[in-house]
């Protein structure tokens, strides 16, 4: 059981102490406030300590995230680029002679191939990955593999997958507004769906991707791809831990702006 025993101290002993207990309360809180950074946040682990800090200058390159871990030489750094070569490296290629729905790694009995050709009406044909950072930026992962990219063909969707190019067959290219392209896909006997391409910016070439299946992707058309900045990924020339992740966009507030 806790026992309360009366202080035998004089009163103005304890209102001393108290004002000692209160001034040193103050200039903890002073000291606390003095080193919060909001662009700062620094982590200790178990095994390592690290530091990661947000939209800063360093040598007059912009990072939108610096991770630096201070146990090793690591790090995970995101920054702003116009690099010539790296807009040349983030146009979608495939790696396949003469790659089409009947000649791919992935072929299938069950596909009815047919060589119609489809009317895609006008629309651009390779596009690549974006993130919404604060602003619009083309994506450069540190690992290709996780990369958004699409080739449109006169017959067929391609999808750029960490196995290969997986072709989806286009049935139909429709045009339900001025600034829309839904394309009609699926092979007989395996159901179909839809994709709803919707530019949201024409100078820029910046459009929503979306499907019943998916969450909505940004992408942008590689012909105006040079009008945005790139986001480089750099972790110690391999994978990073973690790839820059989209901040939270509006999709329907975009579209509809769009119109």
């Amino acid at each position: 059981m806790i026992k309360f025993v009366k202080s035998e101290q004089p009163l103005n002993c304890r209102i001393n102490l108290l004002n000692v207990l209160f001034n040193l309360l103050l200039l903890f809180l002073f000291t606390a406030c003095k080193n919060i950074d909001s662009t700062t946040k620094s982590i200790q682990g178990k095994n390592s300590i690290y530091q990661t800090t947000r939209n800063t200058y360093v040598n007059d390159t912009f990072f939108l995230l610096r991770t630096e871990f201070s146990k090793s030489n690591n790090y995970e750094h995101f920054y702003r680029t116009h690099q010539d070569e790296l807009y040349k490296e983030l146009v979608p290629k495939i790696n396949y002679k003469d790659f089409s729905l009947s000649n791919n790694p992935f072929p299938n009995e069950m596909w009815e191939i047919e060589n119609q050709k489809v009317d895609i009406k006008n629309m651009p044909t390779l596009w690549t990955e974006l993130i919404y950072y604060d602003e619009y930026y083309v994506n450069y992962p540190s690992d290709f593999c996780g990369l958004d990219q699409m080739i449109v063909t006169d017959s067929c969707l391609i999808v750029k997958t960490c196995e290969g190019p997986l072709p989806i067959k286009i049935r139909e290219v429709k045009r339900p507004q001025n600034n829309q392209f839904r394309l009609e896909l699926g092979f007989d006997g395996l159901g179909e769906r839809s994709m709803l391409v919707t530019i949201i910016d024409s100078i820029r070439g910046i459009a929503i991707w979306e499907d019943s299946e998916n969450m909505p992707k940004l992408m942008v058309d590689v012909s105006k791809v040079r009008n945005l900045p790139i986001v480089k990924a750099d972790c110690n020339g391999s994978k990073c831990h973690s790839e820059i992740q989209s901040q939270r966009i509006d999709v329907e507030k975009l579209k509809k702006e769009a119109r």
